[in-house]
């Protein structure tokens, strides 16, 4: 970001853009490869995580760019009712393609590179774009019940709720396997138990510090002291 305020964007979304495309060309098996050939060490590519990184990491380019430092007039554009009616089309065929088409007539046809989603292949980028179109569009009509205290106290403890989500998912795991034939009060119970779970971490995360709490408790003892004094 601080490349992007001093020098200008072009130096950090070119070259993102260009990494990205590096990676559906096979950039992070090459790099695998040569590793596995100098170390010695035969890790295999899928125990080094689903999602290719080099790929991904143009999303949070252009999150930066748009959040940060986006002319108003992009805004304004993106956030017109024509732009949001073309990305409701795009995100309704998707839609529409994703529950139409199995699984494995997708990712065995021609246009598995194009919606690969661990890649980030050029369809896919496209679904999301549309998707974060209609998401800004319809934030004003959200933002009544998105603004909810429960779900904003949650969003201030993000990075922890999903860090514990996941040992909410590996408990699961665990317990039920992948829940094939788990009646629906079970789901329904391990469901709440996990949503339970991360609000109370949120809750907890988001106390204010011991210090913190002291040094109000004794401002509030010093107000009440004055108030006597002065009566």
């Amino acid at each position: 970001m601080v490349i992007g305020q001093r020098w200008g964007w072009r130096f950090v979304l070119i070259p993102s853009a260009l990494l990205w495309t590096c990676a559906q060309l096979g950039l992070r098996q090459l790099i695998h490869s040569q590793f596995v050939r100098i170390t010695g060490f035969e890790i295999p590519l899928q125990n080094m995580g689903a999602f290719d990184l080099f790929a991904w990491q143009l999303l949070w380019a252009v999150g930066l760019w748009f959040g940060g430092s986006a002319p108003d007039r992009t805004k304004q554009r993106l956030n017109s009712h024509s732009v949001a009616f073309v990305a409701l089309a795009i995100a309704s065929i998707f839609l529409v393609l994703r529950y139409a088409l199995s699984d494995y007539t997708i990712y065995q046809s021609s246009l598995a590179p194009w919606l690969d989603k661990w890649h980030l292949g050029l369809l896919r980028l496209i679904n999301f774009a549309s998707l974060a179109i209609l998401f800004a569009a319809a934030r004003p009509l959200l933002k009544r019940w998105i603004a909810s205290p429960r779900l904003v106290m949650i969003g201030k403890a993000s990075l922890k709720v999903f860090a514990a989500h996941l040992i909410f998912i590996f408990a699961a795991l665990t317990l039920v396997n992948d829940g094939t034939g788990l009646g629906f009060a079970r789901q329904a119970g391990l469901i709440a138990a996990t949503l339970a779970g991360l609000y109370a971490v949120a809750l907890v995360s988001n106390r204010p510090p011991h210090s913190t709490r002291l040094v109000g408790i004794l401002g509030s003892a010093r107000v009440i002291e004055a108030r006597r004094s002065q009566k």
